[in-house]
């Protein structure tokens, strides 16, 4: 399920269109929220992209982002980001990088 829904997630980052008005506003308040309330130390926005209904935001880390205090941080951030609501997350054993996605609420069309 995890797997499927990842792949459905990025599949969207990859083929949607961007919403101009919806992805500019939901980038900046998802990047706002995660400086603005305290994020674990050592870590910072690598990217984020936003298009229709998703966006994927993906943190770094000095040494590695650490599951531990990063799930607990992004439980803090719910109902921070605006219209965009935390959907999935993950933190790659391989490279310490983590993925979050959000999707938009509502999304147009459903």
């Amino acid at each position: 399920m995890f797997r499927q829904m990842a792949g459905q997630l990025a599949s969207a980052v990859q083929s949607e269109p961007v919403d101009p008005d919806w992805a500019h506003t939901a980038a900046d308040r998802i990047t706002t929220a995660w400086y603005t309330h305290d994020p674990p130390p050592g870590t910072a926005i690598d990217s984020i992209e936003c298009r229709t209904s998703v966006c994927r935001l993906r943190i770094t880390g000095a040494d590695g982002v650490e599951w531990e205090e990063f799930g607990g941080y992004l439980h803090s951030l719910r109902g921070k980001s605006g219209n965009a609501l935390y959907t999935l997350s993950w933190v790659d054993d391989e490279t310490g990088e983590a993925t979050i996605y959000f999707r938009r609420h509502p999304v147009p069309g459903s």
